[in-house]
């Protein structure tokens, strides 16, 4: 690649086409596999995009909890090549395009997804950064197009019935979850939605059932807990965020959200020594570079704060 540095950053929140992915050198793992399948078909390579099977997990963006999915590429080398009026058979080989080293070292379940999945994926990531900046149009825009090439996936229709929901739509935001959930019984994402819309509408008894569900099936989720202990930071519940947070650090002690996310506790209690200390620990577990400079930078301000 002879476009500046040579090296390639993951950054989660970064919905490139592949031309911007080139030439930026940060995006998602959706954006970097369209841009490693670009490069490959370029190349005269077969491609083959993966759905990988990670277990739920939320980011954070914009005040916004949203769930991640995971996507790699199997580049494939032909058979046979000509090559001056002669065909060399050659031995099948292929290798598999990872940008994340979670994935790659846990060796997850994948299952083989379309060219129109994979762009529905990309249009709908689009349309909920257009969402949760009240872009409502622009969002609306890009789950219609992700629906209009692929209407089997699930999580497009999803985020069309937030979209509904934001703009106080609730007939609309039902029906379309109700079909997200018909074409999909496992996206928990609109099952949730579901019990928020029924919250509003005072149907509690509804919205508690489904919470119940939910919550049996991912309380083993390390990644949900975080996500709960975040929204306790927020309500100011700072020690329900701190058992929330201990308990994903039970369930897995590499996760570097459930040390920053103590951390935030910790600061917010007037606790600088310990918030230091599980900041550290953040730094420690992260993998991605943006991640440890984050930490970096608020360690650096620790300092600050101390030496006043």
């Amino acid at each position: 690649m002879d476009n500046g540095d040579s090296t390639l950053a993951y950054q989660s929140g970064a919905n490139l086409v592949a031309s911007d992915a080139f030439y930026n050198l940060n995006a998602n793992c959706l954006s970097l596999s369209i841009l490693a399948h670009s490069l490959a078909e370029h190349l005269g390579l077969s491609t083959q995009f993966q759905r990988v099977h990670i277990p739920e997990y939320w980011d954070q963006s914009q005040g916004y909890s949203l769930l991640t999915g995971h996507v790699n590429l199997v580049i494939k080398q032909s058979h046979q090549r000509n090559e001056a009026n002669k065909i060399f058979l050659l031995e099948p080989t292929s290798i598999t395009v990872d940008f994340d080293p979670n994935s790659r070292e846990q060796k997850f379940k994948t299952s083989k997804i379309s060219k129109d999945r994979i762009t529905a994926m990309f249009y709908n990531n689009r349309g909920a950064m257009h969402m949760i900046r009240a872009e409502y149009d622009l969002a609306y825009s890009y789950f219609k197009g992700a629906i209009e090439l692929d209407s089997a996936y699930s999580g497009a229709w999803g985020n069309l019935g937030i979209l509904y929901r934001i703009n106080n739509m609730y007939d609309l935001a039902e029906r379309t979850y109700q079909h997200a959930l018909a074409v999909d019984p496992n996206n928990n994402t609109a099952l949730g939605n579901t019990a928020l819309l029924y919250r509003l509408t005072n149907r509690d008894k509804l919205a508690q059932e489904i919470e119940t569900k939910l919550e049996y099936k991912r309380k083993n989720n390390p990644f949900y807990l975080i996500v709960k202990g975040n929204e306790a930071i927020a309500k100011n519940e700072l020690n329900k965020a701190l058992h929330f947070f201990n308990e994903a650090r039970k369930l897995d002690n590499d996760l570097h959200d459930s040390y920053f996310g103590l951390a935030k506790v910790y600061y917010y209690k007037g606790n600088l020594a310990r918030a230091e200390r599980y900041l550290k620990l953040a730094l420690k577990n992260a993998e991605f570079t943006h991640d440890k400079r984050r930490y970096e930078g608020k360690l650096v301000a620790f300092k600050y704060l101390a030496s006043r």
